[in-house]
């Protein structure tokens, strides 16, 4: 049975190796790219104790900077997005261009060594490594790291056929958790607590959920339209199978069969509509019409993926440093259909365990029976498990066979640990 020491959820020093080792290593998902329209449009992202920022040139190319001015260290944007001419620092008026270059010095001649080219260079903003696939900005603390796509490895061949560039950001919030980044990921890395915990998914949700490993990344599959095996009765149609098909298009009085008929049915009912729709119909498969197509980008991002829209949850380590502390987006994402105008999603950052998700989602979780409710079980749970986890009593986390994802997660976060 595999095991995970408990220190890793708990532990100053493993947090400090985590920042030291992992986060300046890897590639992060930063901002989505069609929230900068505009050149001068910016977004600005944390990542543990950094503020950085996102800004789209007058080229209209995207630049990433660490959101500090190179004075006296002043955070430059303090808003999550908006739109300027410029970098302007309020504490001592000091500019920089879109391209984070220092433009304007007030009293500049109070500084006599900028008179040398060089040193006046190094006070440009400290730019980040960005890349974009998907539809979305990437960003690298290293500046010399290894290209976006050899990290990313399969992910965009699995993921080509959602068309994620098509997708339009239409909700955006971060919950912050009294509990370890990985203590959340977790919860959602794995399917074996659906029965205890998600009881009412199982009449037209599977638990048993096959799971693939992609060298860093790893995916799972949960068929959705078909009643759990764990079930005695799998043929009746009852309420909660008949609330998935209206959510899926079908008239429950019109259907004609067993409650093991109903994912198949979904799903040639959508091949019919693949010509008339915005929806990507035509370059799924038959089981992405239906299912939920669960990816992990090592080492922070959920894709949950399904064939009208897709959610990324993404877990940030706490900008305090406390190991006990974190940030969870939730981001909602999908194709619009021509023409179609949504109001724009206000961003906020809500405290779990005070906000509900039904509360602080604006968009919430469509097509599907009780999904806000689902969300709110997980992220109440959150607290329970780390304090749990935080007793003398506990030493490690004990892994079965359908939680091999959470292993196989660990067995990577280590080789980045352990490589000095």
């Amino acid at each position: 049975m595999p095991e995970i020491p408990a220190d890793r959820y708990k532990s100053n020093e493993f947090q400090q190796l985590e920042w030291q080792r992992l986060w300046g290593r890897v590639w992060n998902m930063g901002p989505r790219l069609d929230e900068l329209r505009n050149p001068g449009d910016y977004v600005t992202h944390t990542l543990g104790k950094e503020r950085l920022v996102f800004v789209l040139n007058k080229q209209g190319e995207v630049r990433g900077f660490f959101n500090v001015c190179r004075h006296r260290g002043n955070v430059l944007c303090r808003r999550y997005s908006g739109n300027m001419k410029t970098f302007y620092c309020a504490f001592h008026g000091w500019k920089y261009d879109l391209d984070g270059a220092v433009t304007d010095i007030p009293h500049r001649e109070r500084f006599a060594e900028l008179d040398d080219p060089d040193e006046l260079e190094k006070l440009n903003l400290t730019p980040l490594l960005v890349d974009v696939w998907g539809g979305w900005i990437w960003f690298n603390l290293n500046p010399g790291a290894a290209p976006l796509m050899d990290f990313l490895g399969e992910i965009p061949e699995k993921l080509a056929g959602y068309q994620f560039e098509r997708a339009t950001l239409i909700d955006y919030k971060t919950f912050e958790f009294d509990c370890n980044w990985k203590t959340c990921l977790d919860a959602f890395n794995e399917s074996y607590h659906f029965p205890a915990l998600h009881r009412q998914l199982l009449p037209w949700g599977n638990e048993d959920a096959p799971i693939t490993l992609l060298g860093l990344h790893s995916m799972m599959i949960n068929e959705y339209g078909v009643p759990s095996p764990s079930l005695e009765d799998r043929e009746t149609i009852g309420a909660q199978l008949e609330e998935y098909l209206r959510g899926q298009g079908i008239d429950p009085e019109m259907f004609d069969g067993r409650g093991l008929d109903v994912r198949g049915a979904v799903q040639k009912h959508k091949r019919k509509l693949q010509n008339d729709t915005h929806f990507s119909y035509q370059s799924l498969e038959d089981g992405q019409l239906t299912d939920a197509y669960h990816y992990l980008v090592f080492p922070n991002v959920h894709f949950n993926c399904f064939a009208e829209f897709h959610v990324a949850m993404r877990y940030r380590p706490h900008p305090s440093g406390d190991p006990g502390r974190m940030f969870f987006d939730f981001l909602m994402f999908a194709p619009l259909a021509p023409g179609e105008d949504i109001e724009p999603f206000t961003y906020k950052i809500a405290k779990g365990g005070v906000d509900t998700v039904g509360d602080v989602l604006e968009w919430g979780v469509r097509s599907f029976p009780a999904s806000d409710e689902v969300l709110e079980q997980d992220i109440a749970l959150l607290p329970l498990v780390q304090a749990g986890m935080s007793s003398d009593s506990f030493d490690v986390l004990r892994l079965g066979e359908d939680e091999s994802r959470l292993g196989h997660f660990h067995e990577n976060l280590m080789r980045y640990i352990e490589e000095k």
